[in-house]
């Protein structure tokens, strides 16, 4: 565990997502989000779940080894 993670038991994010229509009709919407990390500031866009735990886990310091098994 790093020595941000060790300094801090929780961390805050603030996620907005939002549906976008397509260009093409008959098209399926697509979700876009921005994250925000309230400690530093940061924010990164996002359009998939994965780019939105990337962030978040590089933000709180956590490695995928430190994450809990979600059993999924």
């Amino acid at each position: 565990m790093n020595q941000a993670m060790s300094e801090r038991s929780s961390h805050a994010f603030i996620v907005r997502i939002w549906f976008e229509p397509r260009e093409v009709p008959n098209s399926p919407v697509q979700w876009r989000g921005v994250v925000q990390y309230v400690a530093s500031g940061q924010q990164r866009y996002f359009n998939t779940s994965e780019q939105l735990i990337a962030f978040i886990t590089q933000e709180s310091g956590l490695s995928d080894l430190d994450r809990p098994d979600t059993g999924a």
